[in-house]
């Protein structure tokens, strides 16, 4: 909780365009790393990756999504998409423990979709 508070505090109050550069830089991460777990399912016959449903936290689409300007709104929507259809995993097949994967990285994707968006409706011109 710290650390939150302290990332916060950096983002609200020394730095406010170090949170969309922050929640931008977490979206590329995540979506090279579902690139990564893409390629392990369908180009690899691991039997660990196979019909992994990972990907729709740790999303390729993030990748789009941290790279494009202009489209925040439409962002924030597919995150909540995904996340929403997420909470479903565990109900499932192949009845995929998922429960720390979604604590880990839901609340991350959700804050940086709602930075980029927040960010872009209070930017000049918005």
């Amino acid at each position: 909780l710290a650390l939150l508070a302290a990332s916060w505090a950096v983002c609200r109050r020394l730095a406010p365009r170090l949170g969309p550069s922050l929640a931008r830089g977490w979206l590329i991460l995540a979506g090279l790393a579902g690139f990564a777990l893409l390629f392990f399912w369908f180009g690899t016959d691991h039997a660990v990756a196979a019909n992994n449903l990972n990907l729709q936290i740790i999303n390729p689409l993030w990748l789009v999504l941290g790279l494009q300007r202009g489209r925040e709104r439409a962002g924030l929507w597919i995150v909540l998409f995904f996340s929403a259809l997420s909470l479903l995993m565990p109900l499932l097949p192949p009845w995929q423990y998922t429960l720390d994967v979604l604590a880990a990285f839901l609340p991350l994707n959700l804050a940086a979709a709602w930075v980029l968006y927040r960010s872009s409706r209070n930017a000049p011109g918005a």
